[in-house]
């Protein structure tokens, strides 16, 4: 492959990358997009053209619209491994999540029984609630979340 053709897969392609910075700050990055989204244009992308992204062992993303690293709205799909759970951990901003697939459960504060949500259940995480993101069922769990700032986690260490 030419460097040119190189660094052009590169850009295009959905590089993400983890710092875990002093003071457990998760920060999650992303390279340029292929291309970025217009409010003003009709969009309709097909399930199978989203890739994913590893941003830790627990979660997968790919963005469906925007960008989740800058400010502004943007709207991501994520994917939790079966029977795999986040360590305890906050966001700084607000976000709003819809199970697609599998079972999340999200204990808040230590909670001992969550309810579960199964496909088409709506959960709202507040800016810096600790919680815990857990998928339990067999199957891998699917969900799309919406936040009007930049993705972030704070490790808790609860």
């Amino acid at each position: 492959m030419q460097k040119g053709n190189r660094r052009t897969a590169i850009a295009r392609s959905r590089l993400v990358k983890i710092v875990l910075a002093a003071g457990q700050m998760l920060i999650v990055t992303a390279a340029a997009r292929a291309a970025p989204f217009d409010p003003r244009a009709p969009q309709a992308r097909p399930a199978e053209t989203f890739q994913f992204d590893a941003i830790a062992p627990f979660l997968k993303f790919s963005d469906a619209f925007g960008d989740r690293t800058q400010p502004g709205p943007h709207g991501t799909f994520g994917i939790i491994p079966a029977h795999t759970a986040s360590p305890p951990h906050t966001h700084s901003a607000v976000y709003h999540g819809v199970v697609i697939r599998g079972v999340i459960v999200n204990p808040f504060n230590g909670d001992q029984y969550p309810p579960h949500l199964g496909p088409g259940s709506y959960r709202y995480v507040p800016a810096n609630v600790v919680h815990v993101t857990a998928c339990i069922s067999d199957e891998p769990c699917l969900f799309y979340t919406h936040l009007e700032a930049p993705f972030d986690v704070k490790l808790t260490g609860q």
